[in-house]
């Protein structure tokens, strides 16, 4: 996934079978995700995200510290962080000694593009987790806000991700002489893999 601007696209179809199966919530997911990014790009920074949360609340009928809510549990289910795209894509610099590791930090800066399209599809998906999470919280499975709450969000958005929120390779990709003749290959490989019970 080296500089190539496909994989915004692959690694970001990867939504549609969220939504594709909750045509609803996926919709409001796609919707909220463009201010999800936005606030995360700003450093997750109060003032924005309040900016933000009126606005929602102006234009798409949010309630009144939804979004600010939606925010918080993003954080809280541990799903912000990929890569280093924050800081990749966030500054017009070029890669900066972010982590301690040269190499591992010039690799983040050329992947940018692949972490942005999975960023796109876990935040989609998460939109769609949350609220068959809430579903939940309404049947009395488990209380709001619980660590049973978050631990269902995350394992619903790496199902509707299709177990692919650590990477895009299925198991035998991740060998570098066959990952690069199959690099956009991703998705149909991993139904297989599925299907064949070896994910």
């Amino acid at each position: 996934g080296f500089l190539n601007p496909a994989h915004l696209w692959v690694q970001a179809t990867g939504a549609l079978i969220g939504t594709i199966t909750h045509p609803i919530y996926g919709a409001k997911a796609a919707t909220e995700w463009g201010f999800i990014r936005a606030a995360s790009m700003f450093k997750f920074n109060n003032k924005l995200i309040e900016l933000l949360d009126g606005r929602m609340g102006k234009y798409l009928g949010y309630k009144p510290g939804e979004f600010m809510q939606i925010m918080a549990d993003y954080r809280m289910a541990g799903l912000h962080s990929i890569g280093y795209t924050d800081s990749t894509l966030d500054t017009a610099a070029s890669v900066r000694n972010l982590s301690g590791n040269t190499v591992r930090d010039t690799r983040s800066a050329l992947r940018a593009f692949t972490y942005e399209g999975e960023r796109t599809a876990r935040g989609i998906s998460f939109g769609i987790a949350r609220r068959l999470a809430d579903e939940e919280v309404l049947k009395g499975t488990f209380a709001a806000r619980t660590s049973e709450y978050y631990q269902f969000i995350r394992g619903e958005t790496n199902r509707l991700q299709m177990n692919m929120m650590q990477g895009a390779e299925t198991a035998w990709q991740r060998f570098p002489i066959t990952s690069l003749g199959s690099q956009m290959l991703q998705y149909p490989f991993k139904m297989m893999e599925i299907f064949l019970g070896l994910n």
